[in-house]
């Protein structure tokens, strides 16, 4: 009659044994990967990518939703992992383009403030652009402007990265952009910023 949630970011194909083994007891499952961050953990904001049985889920919505603030029911057994992968394989591609684009920006003496402001009205807009902007002093409560605190450490990334391209190899998808992020991660991990946020991957493209 108990309910196992995890929230752990793992491989979707282990996730489905866990599945398995616990409701092979009479137990229920579900793999809950979550986004947000420790500040979406703080606010209560999270969003919960839900895989398994979908009266399993109500029946401990109740639980979930103190922490978050959406919970969506994206399949059966497994399928949270595979959607939280597929959104990190995004997250990973926008800071690594953030890194390069600002880096670009500023060795050619754009106004870093200005060039926020552009950004986050036009086409280049997104979640890494907002929050993790890699340079001190642009964005408030971001990572650079916070000595590299982690809201989502390097060394975190590049395993989820490591998670998505080996599920990806599976499914037969080759994933090139993610594949570039996670040599990025690489050097960063090797340059001591493993436990950094994972936008001090700007720090190696500054430094190319």
């Amino acid at each position: 009659g108990k309910v196992v949630v995890d929230c752990s970011t793992i491989d979707p194909e282990v996730a489905r044994a866990q599945h398995q083994r616990v409701t092979a007891t009479g137990a229920g499952f579900l793999d809950s990967p979550l986004s947000g961050g420790t500040a979406g953990a703080e606010k209560g904001t999270l969003t919960l990518m839900v895989g398994g049985d979908g009266a399993t889920l109500d029946a401990v919505r109740p639980a979930l939703e103190p922490f978050a603030g959406l919970v969506v029911h994206v399949g059966g057994a497994g399928m949270g992992q595979v959607v939280k992968l597929c959104n990190n394989v995004i997250y990973a591609a926008q800071m690594l383009a953030t890194s390069e684009a600002t880096a670009l920006a500023v060795k050619s003496g754009v106004d870093m403030a200005k060039f926020h402001e552009v950004l986050v009205h036009s086409t280049g807009d997104c979640v890494a652009v907002r929050t993790r902007l890699p340079v001190a002093g642009v964005v408030a409560d971001s990572p650079a402007s916070n000595e590299w605190r982690p809201g989502f450490m390097t060394d975190l990334m590049a395993k989820d990265l490591d998670l998505a391209l080996g599920y990806g190899a599976s499914a037969g998808v080759t994933l090139i952009t993610a594949s570039t992020a996670r040599q990025a991660l690489t050097a960063a991990t090797a340059a001591g910023y493993g436990r950094e946020d994972f936008s001090a991957v700007a720090k190696i493209v500054f430094a190319l």
